[in-house]
């Protein structure tokens, strides 16, 4: 069977100077799994695989990285020369786990050019899922090598699992364009209070472009999500309007959606709506 070191050794590598390394983190938080941030090119992600608790790159000369995909599968990600290692900044944190790691090792990485022509397309068989990093010169197993980079299937607008803002730009491009093409009522969502945000995307470019607001102010224009900026938001779809709906009518589905999840009383994210709009508003002519 073929295995990994074919390719190291295809690029001059010598596999016993190379640490294999499969990135999963059980204590990320979702939308921000090591998946999710190497999908969005996300700083943190590089970083993360910069702080190591020990020593573990010492001796090798370039580190193979991979990471688990939602489906499980162990994908390549790239080569990365180990350039040796440099003071821990003050006051640095993980980006995962948020805790201290100013007793932890901080390498340089360089990303390299070598076998980039298969980055997401080389899938090995890892067989030791409890340990994160070896040696490449125990091989692995190459149990599939991908024309292209396959993406899954757009599962449905109501199927849509809840993401966070940050998550975002992670989504397969097809998911993006459906996103950018239907408009509708979503639902915000604090992960550390619980609180609700009922809104609706009524513009040109979808639940997309409005979410991309959020993720470039942090708010998206929200006071209630002005008061916590540190807190994390997921957000979900619950209502797709029809290609035929205005403005107004997208409006009273919002209002009835607030109503349905009382968002205004309970949700708190709402609440400026409390004092500017009432419980009663109208639209069209019917209280929703």
């Amino acid at each position: 069977m073929l295995g990994f070191n074919f390719f190291l050794n295809e690029v001059g590598l010598n596999p016993a100077k190379v640490k294999m390394v499969r990135h999963k983190d059980r204590r990320a938080k979702r939308g921000r799994s090591l998946y999710d941030l190497w999908k969005a090119k996300h700083p943190d992600f590089e970083e993360y695989q910069r702080i190591q608790s020990k020593d573990c790159f010492n001796g090798a000369t370039h580190i193979a990285s991979f990471v688990v995909t939602p489906q499980k599968e162990t994908m390549f990600i790239g080569l990365y020369s180990v350039d040796g290692l440099l003071a821990m900044p003050p006051g640095k944190h993980d980006p995962i786990t948020e805790q201290d790691v100013s007793s932890s090792s901080y390498y340089s990485l360089t990303k390299t050019k070598l076998l980039a022509e298969y980055t997401e397309r080389i899938f090995i068989d890892w067989n030791v899922p409890r340990v994160w990093a070896q040696w490449a010169k125990q091989d692995k197993p190459v149990v599939e090598i991908r024309r292209k980079r396959a993406e899954p299937a757009f599962p449905g607008f109501i199927q849509f699992r809840p993401t966070t803002f940050e998550a975002l730009d992670a989504l397969p491009d097809a998911w993006k364009a459906a996103l950018r093409a239907a408009r509708g009522i979503y639902v915000v969502v604090c992960t550390k209070t619980g609180r609700l945000y009922v809104g609706s995307a009524s513009g040109s470019d979808g639940f997309w472009g409005r979410w991309q607001e959020y993720y470039q102010t942090g708010h998206g224009g929200n006071e209630g999500m002005k008061l916590d900026p540190k807190s994390e938001y997921q957000v979900s779809i619950v209502e797709v309007a029809g290609s035929s709906a205005d403005v107004p009518y997208i409006v009273a589905l919002e209002n009835r959606w607030k109503n349905k999840l009382r968002s205004r009383e309970f949700g708190n994210l709402n609440w400026p709506e409390l004092k500017d709009q009432g419980l009663g508003q109208e639209l069209g002519g019917a209280t929703l």
